[in-house]
Protein backbone atom coordinates (compact mmCIF):
# COMPACT_ATOMS: atom_id res chain seq x y z
CA UNK A 1 0.00 0.00 0.00
CA UNK A 2 3.02 2.32 0.56
CA UNK A 3 5.19 1.28 -2.00
CA UNK A 4 2.08 1.31 -4.50
CA UNK A 5 1.12 4.63 -3.39
CA UNK A 6 -2.63 3.28 -2.87
CA UNK A 7 -4.64 5.66 -1.45
CA UNK A 8 -8.24 4.23 -1.24
CA UNK A 9 -6.03 1.02 0.66
CA UNK A 10 -4.29 3.30 3.30
CA UNK A 11 -7.86 4.81 3.65
CA UNK A 12 -9.52 2.11 4.48
CA UNK A 13 -6.65 1.06 7.26
CA UNK A 14 -6.50 4.69 8.34
CA UNK A 15 -10.22 4.19 9.45
CA UNK A 16 -9.74 1.02 10.85
CA UNK A 17 -6.76 1.78 13.22
CA UNK A 18 -8.47 5.50 13.97
CA UNK A 19 -8.18 5.71 18.12
CA UNK A 20 -11.72 6.22 17.75
CA UNK A 21 -12.21 2.37 17.14
CA UNK A 22 -10.10 1.58 20.15
CA UNK A 23 -13.06 3.38 23.02
CA UNK A 24 -12.68 6.49 24.91
CA UNK A 25 -10.07 6.96 27.21
CA UNK A 26 -10.82 4.73 30.93
CA UNK A 27 -13.78 2.59 29.48
CA UNK A 28 -14.03 -0.84 29.44
CA UNK A 29 -11.94 -2.49 26.80
CA UNK A 30 -15.35 -4.56 25.57
CA UNK A 31 -16.99 -1.35 25.26
CA UNK A 32 -15.24 -0.27 21.54
CA UNK A 33 -16.04 -0.36 17.80
CA UNK A 34 -13.58 -2.74 17.45
CA UNK A 35 -14.61 -4.99 20.50
CA UNK A 36 -18.54 -4.68 18.88
CA UNK A 37 -17.12 -6.11 15.17
CA UNK A 38 -15.46 -8.87 16.70
CA UNK A 39 -18.47 -10.34 18.59
CA UNK A 40 -21.01 -9.33 15.67
CA UNK A 41 -18.66 -11.20 13.23
CA UNK A 42 -18.23 -14.13 15.98
CA UNK A 43 -21.96 -14.40 15.86
CA UNK A 44 -22.45 -14.47 12.41
CA UNK A 45 -19.31 -17.31 12.27
CA UNK A 46 -21.58 -19.32 14.68
CA UNK A 47 -25.15 -18.69 12.62
CA UNK A 48 -23.11 -20.01 9.45
CA UNK A 49 -21.89 -22.44 11.44
CA UNK A 50 -24.92 -23.43 12.95
CA UNK A 51 -26.53 -23.41 9.27
CA UNK A 52 -23.64 -25.95 7.57
CA UNK A 53 -23.59 -28.38 9.98
CA UNK A 54 -26.08 -30.88 8.88
CA UNK A 55 -25.16 -30.48 5.26
CA UNK A 56 -21.47 -30.50 6.13
CA UNK A 57 -22.22 -33.60 7.80
CA UNK A 58 -24.33 -34.97 4.91
CA UNK A 59 -21.42 -34.01 2.40
CA UNK A 60 -18.38 -36.29 5.15
CA UNK A 61 -20.62 -39.31 4.84
CA UNK A 62 -21.74 -38.97 0.57
CA UNK A 63 -17.72 -38.47 -0.11
CA UNK A 64 -16.15 -40.82 2.59
CA UNK A 65 -18.43 -43.52 1.25
CA UNK A 66 -17.46 -42.52 -1.99
CA UNK A 67 -13.69 -42.46 -1.51
CA UNK A 68 -14.05 -45.53 0.57
CA UNK A 69 -16.24 -47.96 -2.13
CA UNK A 70 -13.72 -46.72 -5.08
CA UNK A 71 -11.00 -46.96 -2.70
CA UNK A 72 -10.81 -50.65 -0.88
CA UNK A 73 -7.24 -50.69 -0.16
CA UNK A 74 -8.12 -47.36 1.83
CA UNK A 75 -10.94 -48.99 3.18
CA UNK A 76 -8.90 -52.36 4.31
CA UNK A 77 -6.33 -50.04 5.82
CA UNK A 78 -9.19 -48.31 8.01
CA UNK A 79 -10.46 -51.57 9.21
CA UNK A 80 -7.48 -53.14 9.76
CA UNK A 81 -6.61 -49.61 12.33
CA UNK A 82 -3.17 -48.93 9.66
CA UNK A 83 -5.00 -45.78 9.31
CA UNK A 84 -5.97 -43.87 12.15
CA UNK A 85 -10.09 -42.81 11.71
CA UNK A 86 -9.37 -39.73 13.25
CA UNK A 87 -6.51 -38.86 10.56
CA UNK A 88 -8.81 -40.10 7.88
CA UNK A 89 -11.88 -38.01 9.46
CA UNK A 90 -9.51 -35.07 9.90
CA UNK A 91 -8.36 -35.21 5.75
CA UNK A 92 -11.91 -35.40 4.61
CA UNK A 93 -13.60 -32.63 6.46
CA UNK A 94 -10.77 -30.41 4.93
CA UNK A 95 -11.69 -31.50 1.63
CA UNK A 96 -15.15 -30.83 2.26
CA UNK A 97 -14.31 -27.23 4.02
CA UNK A 98 -11.84 -26.46 0.65
CA UNK A 99 -14.57 -27.39 -1.57
CA UNK A 100 -17.03 -25.05 0.09
CA UNK A 101 -14.14 -22.32 0.04
CA UNK A 102 -13.87 -22.62 -3.74
CA UNK A 103 -17.41 -23.31 -4.16
CA UNK A 104 -18.23 -19.95 -2.67
CA UNK A 105 -15.50 -18.40 -4.48
CA UNK A 106 -16.70 -19.46 -7.67
CA UNK A 107 -20.21 -18.09 -7.06
CA UNK A 108 -19.16 -14.58 -6.45
CA UNK A 109 -16.80 -14.66 -9.23
CA UNK A 110 -13.25 -14.09 -6.66
CA UNK A 111 -10.88 -16.68 -8.40
CA UNK A 112 -10.06 -14.23 -11.40
CA UNK A 113 -8.03 -11.06 -11.36
CA UNK A 114 -9.59 -8.14 -12.62
CA UNK A 115 -7.74 -8.14 -16.05
CA UNK A 116 -8.27 -11.62 -16.98
CA UNK A 117 -10.11 -12.29 -20.36
CA UNK A 118 -13.28 -13.49 -20.74
CA UNK A 119 -11.78 -16.02 -22.70
CA UNK A 120 -9.83 -17.50 -19.72
CA UNK A 121 -12.83 -16.95 -17.21
CA UNK A 122 -14.87 -19.01 -19.80
CA UNK A 123 -12.41 -21.78 -20.03
CA UNK A 124 -12.51 -22.24 -16.30
CA UNK A 125 -15.84 -22.24 -16.22
CA UNK A 126 -16.31 -24.60 -18.72
CA UNK A 127 -13.25 -26.93 -18.19
CA UNK A 128 -12.15 -26.94 -14.48
CA UNK A 129 -15.16 -25.37 -12.06
CA UNK A 130 -16.85 -26.68 -9.52
CA UNK A 131 -20.16 -25.22 -11.21
CA UNK A 132 -20.16 -26.89 -14.17
CA UNK A 133 -19.31 -30.65 -12.34
CA UNK A 134 -22.35 -30.08 -10.04
CA UNK A 135 -24.57 -28.95 -13.37
CA UNK A 136 -23.39 -31.81 -14.90
CA UNK A 137 -24.07 -34.14 -12.13
CA UNK A 138 -27.68 -33.37 -11.73
CA UNK A 139 -28.32 -34.27 -15.53
CA UNK A 140 -29.00 -37.66 -16.17
CA UNK A 141 -26.75 -39.87 -18.01
CA UNK A 142 -26.77 -39.77 -21.64
CA UNK A 143 -28.72 -42.07 -23.22
CA UNK A 144 -31.08 -43.04 -20.86
CA UNK A 145 -33.93 -40.95 -22.05
CA UNK A 146 -34.75 -39.18 -19.41
CA UNK A 147 -34.87 -35.79 -18.00
CA UNK A 148 -34.76 -34.02 -15.21
CA UNK A 149 -37.40 -31.07 -14.11
CA UNK A 150 -35.82 -28.12 -12.59
CA UNK A 151 -37.34 -26.88 -9.96
CA UNK A 152 -37.90 -22.99 -9.19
Amino acid sequence: MFTNEDAASFAAFWLLIHRSRFGQSGAPATDCPLEHWREEGASLGEAARDRLAAQVQQALKVLGSGVLSANRHLASQLQAGHVPLADWFNELLRLVYRLIFLMVAEDRNLLHPARSTAAARQLYRDGYSLTTLRRQCQRPPPGTGTTTATKA
